[in-house]
């Protein structure tokens, strides 16, 4: 099909053999910022349904980034949309980790760990101890698919490799090890390369295929060169962990303009160093309108950030630390009461109209603030509607109470983030943004050191 076209003609040909590469056998991919890791899996997807006869419901891919889900299943779905048969990859599995553990339980009859922290490494458990568990969760599955490998942890590999055991899948993972940011996630502090020379013996050893996607085709010269200068300096200094990657990161051929402005801040005290950033932040609507993200260490910084810059930045977020389950929010958490009412009459495929019938009957009988006086900060019904129809077709109610129930406010803040066409504008904790592109991008001075010490 058409779609193909652009991977076996990209400057980077190493994109085109891991889509097309044969499900049934093991790949590791090791490719760095911009170098098409989204694009490549979603071609892989389409691949292993369209030329290799995969039906749907027997490929499973993993990521740990609902946004990354939602895009996957939005672009897979609109491509097979122009194709003429939307529906029939409706069944593919696409889910975060988190995700993926609690619907395992769920239709097995299991109980989740009421505590966040515990579900995944609880499932490890199970499935590690149960070949049963291990072989009903992994279902028929053909093929496994991972993304950001450099996130993972003990028990999310003990995750992999137990569902890899229940069915005897093919596992591609694609991830970057120069992106090792959530290290702090991991019991024992150890580095991603642990995981992927782990993949390496479990999955074939040296017979395993690895392959690197080296080209950059997000940012301009200046850029890619500068960031790997600076990665290289800091794995020459670093005695605890080495680089896996034995290429520099290189431009497209016909790169993006792009520049890089370097601040001596170290004589600046806060107050300075805030005042420069908003004079900044003022000229953005005059020499770059585009999105803007200023990115800090800490929360406490994040917080201190946005209190100045939101005078100049109106339409300014913060990504903050604490993060709830977006059902836990009173109006949400009565709307899915009110959805589960409905379903149990009859499970109505998703439309415009029921949308429209559904919450005005429900605001009708629900008194209270958040939807008789909502505020532009409240979570609006409509948003989480929508964004269900995208990710997911012909949807019914069904479908929308476990989006509601699997989704954060910070994955939605994600997802919905530039939806109405103005350009985002966020202040950040660097861990937070990870994964999102912005037009401009600010990288505050701090005093704190990395990594940061748990609270």
């Amino acid at each position: 099909i058409k779609f193909f076209e652009r991977y076996k003609a990209s400057e980077e040909p190493n994109q085109w053999q891991a889509i097309c590469h044969p499900y049934d056998q093991h790949l590791l991919v090791n490719a760095g910022p911009g170098a098409g890791k989204t694009a490549v899996l979603v071609g892989r997807v389409v691949h292993l349904i369209r030329e290799q006869g995969i039906q749907p419901s027997d490929i499973i891919v993993l990521a740990f980034n609902r946004a990354v889900v939602f895009e996957i299943r939005k672009r897979v779905r609109e491509l097979f949309r122009t194709l003429g048969y939307a529906a029939y990859v409706k069944p593919l599995r696409i889910s975060t980790f988190h995700a993926f553990a609690m619907r395992s339980l769920a239709d097995s009859g299991q109980a989740p760990s009421p505590d966040r922290e515990e579900l995944l490494p609880d499932f490890a458990e199970r499935l590690a101890r149960n070949p049963q568990f291990r072989r009903q969760v992994a279902g028929n599955c053909r093929t496994i698919l991972v993304d950001e490998f450099q996130d993972m942890t003990d028990d999310i590999y003990q995750i992999l490799h137990q569902v890899h055991l229940g069915s005897g899948a093919g596992v591609m993972v694609i991830g970057d090890d120069d992106q090792d940011i959530l290290r702090w996630q991991r019991r024992d502090g150890s580095f991603s390369e642990k995981y992927f020379k782990q993949f390496v013996n479990d999955f074939g050893g040296e017979g395993l295929l690895k392959l690197s996607l080296q080209v950059n085709f997000r940012s301009g010269v200046e850029i890619v060169n500068k960031s790997q200068t600076m990665i290289s300096e800091i794995f020459k200094r670093n005695q605890h962990s080495h680089r896996l990657k034995n290429f520099q990161l290189r431009s497209r051929h016909e790169p993006l303009k792009s520049e890089v402005e370097r601040i001596d801040w170290r004589d600046w005290d806060t107050s300075q160093a805030m005042e420069y950033v908003r004079q900044m932040c003022e000229q953005r609507d005059h020499n770059n309108p585009g999105s803007l993200a200023v990115l800090c260490r800490s929360n406490g910084e994040v917080a201190q950030a946005y209190s100045v810059l939101a005078v100049v930045v109106p339409d300014l977020v913060a990504h903050g630390a604490v993060n709830y389950l977006v059902a836990d929010l009173r109006h949400v958490g009565l709307w899915v009461e009110y959805l589960d009412a409905e379903i149990k009459r009859q499970n109505r495929v998703l439309t415009d109209d029921l949308k429209r019938e559904l919450i005005e009957q429900f605001i009708a009988q629900a008194a209270i603030p958040e939807m008789q006086q909502p505020q532009d900060s409240d979570v609006r019904l409509e948003d989480l509607w929508d964004l269900c129809t995208v990710e997911q077709s012909f949807a019914h109610l069904s479908d929308l109470v476990r989006f509601i129930r699997d989704m954060q406010l910070d994955e939605l803040g994600r997802l919905l983030g530039g939806r109405d066409g103005r350009p985002q504008a966020i202040v950040s904790t660097i861990h937070k943004v990870k994964g999102l592109e912005f037009d401009r991008v600010i990288v505050l001075p701090s005093s704190e050191s990395f990594p940061l010490q748990r609270s």
